[in-house]
């Protein structure tokens, strides 16, 4: 059927359900982007002085170089492995000091690193499922297939064990970290580990690991009280757990699953998006403050540290919240992935694994500012 955008989207069914199914994307007759089961871009990321975005395509294994809407360069990884799901997690990380910009694939025990002169790789321990950069402790975290945590400093890598009473189950999904109290917490599928951490890094050790918010799907910090927001659940009804270090502060029982959790930290909001509702639970501290109702089921959240807006995502939708108030609905592509933010020049950056398009929105006026389809084929 045809796009609003003039693009039109054409999928093939084989006989076998086993097989897979290709996405072909045309522009009136002319195809611009094919690629293999609909997946596309997932990590985004900018430069310290945000003159460059970098793009990854998790599925194919590129990295993309932006100075602005031009590609400037279109980085092959090797060796990759198609996965069989893009991934939830988010598997590059540009590091504030030295702008060097790092990739991870959780099928092998690699670390490809971007500097100044070019392409190194870096061989570890264990493969990487996660990297999450930390300025306040100058350090890429790295959450592994194993029952550690990786320090990365430019090309240090250090090993922080995860304490075995009670044992943690790998790999680690998602980390976040308390910058006033140094707090870091891990998220498996199954747990929570919590670690205190020291100067220098290398010194920080393990504190717990929390059972008690089995099945964890989401994790979140709030910078402007220290606490961290944890969502579980299975079925109609969830639970928002909050936690500072290994302390329990409170529960708040939500209806939906809690599957992402994105802080603002000036107004001191925590939005929580809920699987199988349309809505998005807003807590102030310890308190369930408000629901705002949506037009579709929310999926991701991500909080601008300018405009101070909450964007939710759905399946193919985009809301920008402003505490209680929806100030608008977006349609900007299939399956919405990652956003990020230029501060500087106001923009919001949206990427889609399903079109491989990266969407600039003007916060300003928060509209639809320009399209740039990325990818024309695989390597």
């Amino acid at each position: 059927m045809p796009h609003p955008h003039s693009w039109v989207y054409v999928t093939g069914k084989e006989p076998d359900p086993a097989l897979s199914t290709d996405l072909l994307v045309l522009s009136r007759t002319t195809p611009v982007a094919e690629y293999r089961d609909g997946f596309g871009l997932g990590a985004l990321a900018l430069s310290p002085d945000g003159k460059r975005l970098y793009a990854l395509n998790a599925f194919e294994g590129i990295l993309y170089v932006l100075s602005g809407t031009e590609v400037l360069t279109r980085s092959p990884l090797s060796p990759w492995a198609h996965p069989i799901l893009l991934p939830q997690e988010r598997r590059m990380a540009v590091d504030t000091g030295t702008g060097w910009v790092y990739v991870a694939h959780p099928g092998f025990e690699l670390l490809w690193i971007l500097r100044e002169d070019g392409w190194i790789t870096q061989v570890l321990s264990s493969s990487i499922q996660i990297l999450s950069p930390d300025p306040a402790h100058g350090v890429i975290w790295g959450g592994t297939s194993d029952r550690w945590l990786l320090a990365i400093t430019g090309t240090t890598v250090s090993t922080l064990p995860i304490g075995s009473d009670p044992l943690f189950w790998p790999p680690v999904r998602e980390i976040a970290v308390d910058p006033g109290r140094n707090y870091l917490y891990a998220r498996s599928s199954a747990q929570l580990a919590v670690f205190s951490l020291t100067h220098p890094i290398t010194a920080s050790f393990w504190l717990t690991t929390l059972g008690e918010v089995y099945p964890p799907r989401a994790l979140a910090v709030q910078p402007a009280n220290g606490l961290a927001y944890v969502g579980s659940g299975i079925g109609p009804t969830g639970t928002v757990w909050i936690f500072e270090g290994a302390t329990r502060v409170a529960s708040r029982t939500v209806e939906g699953v809690p599957v992402s959790i994105g802080a603002d930290p000036e107004s001191g909001r925590v939005y929580v998006a809920l699987s199988g509702t349309r809505q998005v639970a807003v807590l102030v501290g310890t308190e369930l403050v408000f629901t705002v109702s949506l037009p579709f089921e929310p999926r991701r959240v991500w909080v601008s540290p300018w405009s101070r807006l909450a964007y939710v995502a759905g399946d193919v939708q985009v809301a920008a919240l402003e505490g209680p108030r929806v100030r608008r609905i977006l349609t900007p592509g299939i399956a919405p992935r990652d956003m990020v933010f230029d501060p500087g020049a106001r923009l919001a950056i949206l990427s889609h694994e399903g079109d491989n398009r990266l969407m600039w929105i003007e916060e300003r006026i928060l509209d639809r500012r320009i399209w740039l389809p990325l990818i024309l084929k695989g390597p």
